[in-house]
């Protein structure tokens, strides 16, 4: 009976886990389309700040949702990466509103040029951190046995 529990428990996690690296891509994704300064064509930004919101709210939903079955340090590591992505956004939301204000393009403010920057060097180690604990604790490893 515990065996069958564990196992359901280890199959939980595996889901939720899935879904928040899942989501959590998805939102970086998005973050990183409204931030990036090169684009290959042009970029709607309120649609890709749209966007981002709603991917960083899937990511707070899922966090919300599942943190229980993950240990404590990994759930710190969750809400600080959940958290980076809600700065990073808030900071891109409120330069975009006011380069609207002013009728100039956002990248021409060096703040809104510095969150690409932001998202590549203080959001991608977090996220790097606790993709590696979660596949540590699922026990997740390459076909030549290195842990990924």
């Amino acid at each position: 009976m515990l065996a069958n529990r564990l196992d359901f428990l280890h199959q939980e996690r595996g889901k939720s886990a899935l879904a928040l690296v899942r989501a959590i891509k998805t939102a970086k994704g998005h973050i990183n389309l409204l931030v990036q300064p090169l684009q290959l064509g042009p970029v709607d930004l309120w649609k890709a700040c749209r966007d981002s919101h709603a991917a960083c709210q899937e990511v707070h939903n899922i966090i919300a949702d599942s943190s229980f079955l993950f240990p404590k340090s990994l759930e710190e590591k969750m809400l600080a990466t959940r958290s980076k992505l809600w700065a990073i956004l808030d900071e891109a939301t409120l330069l975009l509103d006011r380069s609207e204000q002013s009728k100039q393009s956002p990248f021409a403010d060096p703040n809104f040029r510095n969150l690409w920057k932001k998202l590549q060097t203080e959001f991608e180690p977090l996220q790097t951190e606790m993709i590696a604990e979660i596949r540590s604790l699922l026990g997740a490893n390459d076909e030549d046995g290195r842990s990924a």
